[in-house]
């Protein structure tokens, strides 16, 4: 195997690693401490959104720091996205408002939360890229 495919191998596999490290860290949070993305029939930005936001952003750093591709941006934008569509989807269930009236009600919590994960992985990313004489003092 060439030098030019065993790089590209170990990109991909850098990139299924950050998207299962913030998977598993969702997953965690969301298990063990109850923090997930919430849909309600109400519009409403409450404290367990911010939460969620601020730890989806976390999480997302962590999977920037592996990834080192701004691309990654966009695959947490999407598992973002994903779950707050599950969550409509579970909800919408057991009330008689459709998913899309449910996503257009937590527009605003939602678009917040995959903008902050977005923000996240650029920031890790970054990080990540800072050679070690330009950083800041």
């Amino acid at each position: 195997m060439d030098v030019v495919a065993m790089r590209k191998w170990n990109a991909i596999w850098r990139q299924a690693a950050a998207f299962l490290i913030v998977l598993a860290l969702v997953l965690a949070a969301a298990s063990a401490f109850h923090i997930a993305p919430s849909v309600g029939s109400q519009p409403a930005f409450t404290s367990s959104d911010m939460v969620w936001t601020l730890c989806g952003m976390w999480f997302a750093l962590a999977g920037g720091l592996v990834s080192r591709r701004y691309g990654f941006a966009i695959a947490v934008g999407a598992l973002y996205l994903g779950l707050t569509c599950l969550a409509a989807y579970f909800l919408q269930r057991y009330m008689q408002l459709s998913i899309v009236d449910l996503l257009r009600v937590n527009a605003l919590s939602t678009s917040v939360s995959i903008l902050a994960g977005m923000v996240g992985a650029c920031a890790g990313v970054f990080i990540r890229r800072l050679k070690p004489g330009r950083r800041p003092a």
